[in-house]
């Protein structure tokens, strides 16, 4: 073995019997680094390296850690770490705007279906929301699409996505509900 090879060992050796007689104490650097004052009046030689902290000081790794537990930026240990979850089952966000591309399946409920010489129409209504929309078939709504209107039932395409990420589509049947249903 060669003294190149391993010409750290003497020194990390000085150092500790150093610091075991107690000459030589290890705290942490508070004062602005020589690089951040200015530029340094000289220059290493080709044989000398230059020391660099290879981490940050037990101080400052605390206080890294309260800032991040106060900013909410870790992870929360009781939520799965894959997937997303939101409203009706799907991880898309809608918008609160009042139009068919805001309506969530889940939330829907068919007050009734109009009959017309062309198609089918049915009246939905969101809870949240006293407005009524008309829905026909193929219409795109926040999480599906209307698939399929009967006299008596509205067959909506829910987009669904598991825990792992794969996205695929659900059937769901509501039937007519309220006041003007028929038994």
């Amino acid at each position: 073995m060669s003294r190149k090879t391993f010409g750290w060992i003497p020194a990390v050796v000085a150092g500790l019997a150093l610091v075991g007689l107690g000459l030589l104490t290890v705290t942490p650097r508070l004062a602005p680094t020589v690089e951040a004052q200015g530029p340094p009046t000289a220059t290493p030689s080709a044989g000398q390296q230059t020391r660099q902290p290879s981490r940050p000081p037990a101080r400052a790794q605390t206080a890294q850690l309260q800032r991040q537990a106060q900013a909410g930026t870790r992870r929360d240990p009781f939520r799965a770490p894959v997937g997303r979850s939101g409203e009706g089952g799907s991880g898309k966000t809608c918008a609160p705007i009042p139009r068919k591309r805001s309506l969530v399946i889940a939330r829907l409920s068919v007050s009734g279906i109009v009959k017309t010489p062309t198609e089918m129409i049915a009246m939905v209504t969101m809870s949240g929301r006293p407005q009524p929309f008309f829905l026909r078939e193929r219409d795109e709504l926040c999480d599906g699409y209307v698939s399929q209107i009967t006299q008596d039932n509205v067959i909506f395409q829910e987009r669904v996505e598991d825990a792992y990420g794969k996205e695929y589509e659900k059937e769901i049947i509501k039937t007519i509900s309220g006041p003007g249903a028929q038994q």
